[in-house]
């Protein structure tokens, strides 16, 4: 009985956390901060209320009150790594989209490759978001001709060279 009643409560945390989570994004709590980190500023923050809100009640154990938040925080990084990063940054989401949105019609791989081009890159300015986003980080650098890759994101490849040899993804490599 008291492993169902720690299971219900680290639900309870987790939907919790979830919603708080949703909230955030809502009310634009930041605003100009890189979507994936704000997402993980709003989790942390939702952590740490849930964490105070229920010591504050005194009716559970501490310790599994924290061990519950760790687990919800840790949970909402996983969706957030899978989910949200994806929709934000999926060329098949988007394509899946538009042709969810014309589902009646049908398109020619060129058809969908001109949208996606004409209406996410173009339309989304998606090349100066992500130009944007990486200035940001500190990966790269605006020089007097453009841009120029920096020493910190020169180590980043270099990671993602090194996690894409271990766990390749494809036949066709995109980082060597």
């Amino acid at each position: 009985m008291e492993i169902l009643k720690m299971l219900g409560l680290y639900a309870l945390i987790c939907i919790l956390e979830f919603a708080l989570l949703s909230l955030f994004i809502h009310i634009r709590l930041f605003s100009g901060k890189l979507y994936f980190f704000r997402m993980f500023i709003y989790a942390i923050i939702s952590g740490v209320l849930l964490l105070g809100g229920f010591i504050a009640l005194r009716r559970f154990d501490v310790e599994l009150i924290f061990s519950g938040v760790i687990i919800s925080i840790l949970m909402v990084f996983f969706f957030i790594s899978i989910f949200s990063a994806v929709v934000d940054r999926s060329y098949s989401v988007f394509s899946l989209n538009y042709l969810e949105q014309h589902r009646e019609e049908a398109f020619t791989m060129e058809e969908i490759e001109k949208n996606f081009i004409e209406n996410y890159i173009i339309g989304l300015d998606a090349t100066q978001r992500r130009i944007n986003e990486q200035l940001r980080i500190g990966n790269i650098e605006e020089v007097k001709d453009g841009y120029k890759i920096t020493k910190k994101g020169t180590r980043l490849i270099k990671i993602f060279r090194f996690i894409e040899k271990i766990f390749p993804a494809d036949e066709k490599r995109i980082l060597y």
